[in-house]
């Protein structure tokens, strides 16, 4: 019969992890006990922890666990993903045609999470330590928009024609760019400075000058 039982006083990331588990075992029949030694139930845990530690590269970190780490990972224990395994999810975005770097990415998520479940103590080890990057089969030089190109993209873009003529005379990041204040620009001495904090973290995590030309 169908039953309501109760958790008692427990909290909201706890609630979620047996949620988690009930939902493995109604779809695959699996059992996992303890419940946090299961990749897809232990994320709820790490990304928690994530969010609150890296919020401004929090929504990156979910997508690399939804879309990729999870589908492939989601029902295993934690303690029986192995080297082979890892192999095998790369050969496996290979034959999907992923960028090597956003393979490298993924796959430093995935040891980043493990780490974690060693930290915690829910695994002893993390097989995937020796794991061998995928190497770039080619080598080109980047393609870089010419000045007739960017007229055009701000031609067909009048609404956001500032945006790209601040960004391409800067080379400032979207991101930056949008998390940019007046407070941060120095007309006198045309100068741009881009802070890392912890709601608006630059990719290196530091905080740089940018010069800022007649264009900009």
């Amino acid at each position: 019969k169908q039953q309501r039982k109760s958790l008692g006083p427990i909290t909201r990331q706890e609630a979620n992890i047996q949620k988690s588990a009930k939902e493995l075992e109604l779809a695959q029949g699996i059992n996992p006990l303890p419940t946090k030694r299961i990749f897809d139930v232990f994320v709820i845990e790490y990304t928690e922890w994530f969010d609150a530690i890296y919020p401004a590269s929090a929504e990156r970190s979910e997508q690399i666990i939804r879309l990729h780490l999870s589908p492939f990972f989601g029902a295993m224990a934690l303690n029986q993903i192995t080297l082979q395994d890892g192999e095998r999810y790369i050969a496996k975005r290979i034959r999907e045609k992923a960028a090597v770097g956003t393979i490298i990415k993924e796959l430093n998520k995935l040891k980043a999470i493990l780490n974690k479940a060693v930290k915690y103590r829910y695994i002893e080890s993390n097989q995937l330590t020796g794991i061998e990057e995928p190497q770039e089969l080619e080598s080109k030089p980047p393609r870089y928009f010419t000045k007739e190109e960017m007229y055009k993209i701000c031609r067909v873009s009048p609404n956001h024609a500032h945006w790209w003529k601040l960004m391409v005379n800067t080379g400032i990041r979207r991101k930056e760019a949008m998390q940019l204040k007046w407070e941060h620009i120095d007309l006198r001495k045309k100068k741009i400075h881009i802070l890392s904090t912890a709601k608006a973290r630059t990719k290196s995590a530091k905080w740089r000058e940018v010069p800022l030309n007649q264009a900009a």
